[in-house]
């Protein structure tokens, strides 16, 4: 059976893609927008762990273009950092934000830190006041403290101590340099104390309370010194010191990055990269473990998973601190030890402890403490999306998703956003309990849905690679009782990186083995599809239901028993009962096949608004031999689909070469000289497409 495909695509002018389909069959009768979305913030905007937010024009007045670096949303310091810049400042040991009750942060692209989303209620103006107070209290109270606060004597040298004492604090706890009339701002509410009959130490308390409640503590500004102008500037040396600073250690820079921004050397590469080797050396380098890689990477999460116990009753506190060690430990090769970024994902080695070496099977562990284990032999768990912390954290309690799981490759390792579903999808998905379908094969509904489609041919793939590891991580060959197809198909992955472009096919190829071959056929007619959504090419051949060969069909079901037999014996059916059954059987799988096509070009948008990619396609279905019994060339059925691009009327059957007698059906059989490629061909030219032969193609047919 041969079909015949022709696509129209769309761009700046209509194109003209040309597929060639070919089911070929020896069979009785005929068998057979969207993307990852967008955001307001452009690239380097607000949501994401720079914290920067990015708006502004790219065109001057006179409109000529222009590099313009837009604007950088002012940064309130978040509860991780106000904590951790109390601690460095105060020396307290109290965790600010937990004492004195804070809100909790709001989150832009999954962190915390994001410029755009970290507001100021009238509870956070409540509590810094409340932290300061006491804080400063703390401090002044401790003698350790206290001497990294004061150095002379407030009680004998009055407003002179304080002002010597807020000269040294200022640019500490506003890291960078102040004025000297910013010091002065100050000193009235040192000699406010001292006029109402209140100590010098009152009035210093009230001055260093009043810098910690302002903007320049809050926040962390970088000012602009030319607002006007839309030429690019690099950040000041305090500046750059402060976003160092606070990606490293999530908090305030030490008097080694200060005397660095001082000097004005620290945007020198050398002076840069010594400063960063020296503070990854320092124990709160730890932070970029705990708040970005815990963010990045959904460590943090792990505490907020609950597993059904009675689905996975192996999991427990002991399985979830092990995870969160594992997953900590391998960022802190990469980011410590100088481990290359790709072996994130590669990674041939890992960390265990005893219960989590047990779980993975792999060779046992002494002790509860996590140690490195060579993963040479255990390929299935090396990198990152192989751990079962992370498999666990883009689950639901009860089943895998591979929607999470692909939407995190998206959006955490290829910086793509996903937009949120329509308000009136519904999302809820629940498992298959017949033993039917895998859960794949029930979420493939996604991608006969347009209005999914734009999506989740994105995110599904990515996350099918993933099926063969439960919902907490545990590896797996069966789903539902049904074997899992866990094939990383290269066409899939190569679209969803790279988008629709001819270049994102190019050193691709479907996988050399499959696990059946109704899997082997679903997997041709997906890349066929995405080919075409790619616009990788214009021409496909492909067979389905050869009944010159001994392919056979235990999956299907005739007369209550499985088809077992070779395609060939069957179609020379000699008016058996059981061989018609069985060829009924096998041509209506055929049609669903074919019907499945349709469904998946259908779903994909292509072209103007309400236009898909069946409706810039011309399918033909037709077979080269209409009864196998008997070898019989002549009324071979065919069936015309799609729109062409408007070009087509679809829908119809059709009959092509000349009529053996006036008024006949009958056509001359294909040996007599009048190949299927000729309407093939008639088909390209009713297109506009002429001068290239199709197949065996010999001419176009005068008469369709």
């Amino acid at each position: 059976m041969t079909d015949f495909i022709q696509r129209l695509g769309r761009s700046e002018s209509i194109g003209t893609l040309l597929v060639s389909l070919a089911i070929a069959g020896c069979t009785g009768n005929l068998s057979g927008g969207g993307g990852a979305g967008s955001t307001d913030h452009p690239p380097g905007g607000g949501l994401g762990p720079a914290g920067g937010g990015m708006s502004g024009s790219n065109t001057p007045n006179n409109g000529a273009p222009a590099t313009d670096p837009g604007r950088v949303t002012m940064h309130r310091l978040n509860l991780a950092e106000y904590d951790n810049t109390m601690r460095d400042l105060l020396d307290t040991k109290k965790v600010s934000s937990v004492e004195y009750k804070f809100p909790p942060d709001d989150r832009g692209a999954d962190f915390d830190n994001a410029s755009d989303v970290l507001t100021v209620s009238t509870l956070h103006v409540s509590g810094y006041d409340t932290a300061a107070t006491a804080l400063i209290a703390e401090a002044l109270g401790s003698p350790t403290a206290r001497a990294k606060l004061v150095s002379c004597d407030l009680a004998a040298q009055g407003s002179t101590c304080a002002r010597s004492a807020l000269e040294a604090f200022l640019p500490r706890a506003w890291r960078r340099e102040v004025t000297a009339a910013e010091v002065d701002s100050f000193m009235p509410l040192v000699t406010l104390a001292t006029t109402q009959a209140d100590t010098a130490e009152v009035g210093f308390r009230l001055a260093l309370r009043a810098a910690l409640l302002s903007p320049n503590f809050i926040y962390r500004p970088e000012i602009d010194p030319m607002p006007a102008s839309l030429a690019p500037h690099p950040l000041g040396e305090y500046e750059l010191a402060s976003r160092v600073s606070y990606f490293l250690w999530s908090s305030m820079p030490d008097a080694g990055l200060f005397a660095a921004a001082k000097a004005g050397n620290l945007h020198d590469p050398a002076t840069l990269s010594s400063q960063v080797k020296r503070m990854l050396t320092d124990p709160k380098s730890q932070a970029l473990i705990d708040n970005f890689a815990g963010q990045w990477l959904f460590i943090r999460l792990f505490d907020d998973v609950a597993p059904d116990p009675g689905m996975f009753p192996k999991f427990d506190a002991g399985l979830r601190s092990a995870f969160k060690t594992e997953t900590a430990s391998l960022f802190h090769e990469f980011a410590f030890n100088g481990m290359p970024a790709d072996q994130l994902l590669t990674a041939n080695f890992t960390f265990a402890n005893n219960q989590l070496a047990q779980f993975y099977g792999l060779p046992a562990v002494t002790g509860a403490t996590s140690q490195r284990i060579d993963l040479s032999a255990n390929p299935q768990r090396r990198g990152l999306l192989t751990q079962g912390g992370l498999l666990m954290a883009n689950s639901h309690p009860n089943m895998t998703s591979p929607v999470k799981r692909g939407k995190f490759v998206i959006e955490q390792l290829l910086c793509q956003s996903v937009p949120p579903p329509p308000a009136n999808v519904k999302t809820a998905l629940e498992p298959d309990r017949t033993g039917v379908k895998t859960l794949r094969q029930t979420l493939e509904s996604h991608l006969l849905n347009p209005t999914c489609a734009s999506c989740h041919t994105l995110m599904d793939p990515l996350g099918f690679s993933m099926e063969n590891y439960d919902a907490i991580g545990a590896y797996r060959t069966i789903d539902n009782t049904l074997p899992i197809d866990a094939t990383v198909r290269a066409l899939e992955m190569q679209l969803s990186s790279a988008g629709s472009t001819a270049s994102c096919m190019k050193g691709t190829a479907p996988p050399t083995k499959v696990a059946d071959f109704q899997t082997h056929v679903k997997l041709m007619l997906d890349v066929m599809v995405m080919a075409f959504q790619c616009d990788a090419t214009r021409v496909i051949t492909f067979m389905l239901g050869n009944a010159g060969s001994n392919q056979s069909y235990p999956f299907l079901m005739a007369n209550g028993a499985p088809i077992t037999g070779a395609h060939h014996e069957i179609s020379h059916h000699g008016s058996n009962p059981t061989n018609i059954a069985q060829l009924i059987a096998i041509n209506t799988w055929t049609f669903e096949q074919i019907g499945y096509l349709l469904d998946k070009l259908k779903a994909v948008p292509d072209g103007a608004a309400g236009e898909n990619l069946l409706t810039n396609s011309a399918i033909v279905v037709s077979s080269d031999i209409s009864d196998g019994n008997m070898h019989n060339h002549t009324d071979m059925p065919v069936l015309l689909a799609g729109h062409g691009g408007g070009a087509l009327k679809p829908g119809q059957h059709v009959r092509y070469g000349a009529p053996i007698a006036a008024g006949s059906y009958k056509t001359k059989p294909a040996s007599s000289g009048v190949p299927l490629a000729n309407l093939m061909l008639t088909t390209v030219a009713t297109l506009g497409v002429t001068g290239t032969p199709v197949g065996d193609s010999t001419a176009t047919l005068q008469e369709v």
